[in-house]
């Protein structure tokens, strides 16, 4: 039984870690830096595709750097809003957790 309570600890330990990692980005992205860095990036992406969608056409490898360049930038913008999106879950973690130990 010791053993179980060990590992549950070890799992609300972890995520509790992942609330406040959550917590964190939430808040860097309601600062304005965090708001300076999310409108960069999108008038970065909005500035590729328009590269890509100009009337002059692209080389085949200046179209695919721009593309690429398009997906990480997304990629990027994406893990932002998961890591603050993940916080909910880890808090229902938390709770079943809390829940666990006082039964065990």
């Amino acid at each position: 039984m010791e053993d179980y309570k060990q590992v549950l600890q070890a799992q609300l330990k972890e995520a509790r870690a992942r609330v406040q990692k959550s917590v964190a980005a939430g808040n860097f992205l309601n600062t304005d830096e965090g708001k300076l860095i999310q409108d960069w990036v999108n008038t970065r992406i909005s500035a590729l595709l328009n590269d890509m969608t100009a009337k002059t056409p692209l080389s085949h490898d200046e179209y695919l750097a721009k593309q690429g360049a398009v997906y990480e930038l997304k990629d990027f913008n994406a893990m932002l809003t998961r890591t603050e999106a993940a916080g909910t879950v880890a808090q229902e973690d938390v709770d079943n957790i809390n829940d666990q130990l006082k039964e065990a």
